[in-house]
């Protein structure tokens, strides 16, 4: 079963993945959460959806 987290929770994974200096996936492990999941969140929180997209390019754009 599918673990709900509060919006708070959301938040503030978010805020910790983009201040902590982290790797993201790190930042998920730590959390509890799936790394699909802290980007997925991270790219719906208003201001950092531009960011992400750039960041999922430029992966995508490495990977080929």
């Amino acid at each position: 079963m599918a673990i709900k987290h509060t919006e708070d929770f959301k938040q503030e994974a978010v805020r910790i993945a983009l201040n902590s200096g982290l790797p993201r996936r790190r930042v998920a492990s730590d959390l509890g959460v799936g790394f699909s999941t802290l980007i997925r969140v991270s790219s719906s929180e208003p201001g950092t959806s531009g960011r992400a997209e750039k960041k999922r390019k430029r992966r995508s754009s490495l990977e080929t």
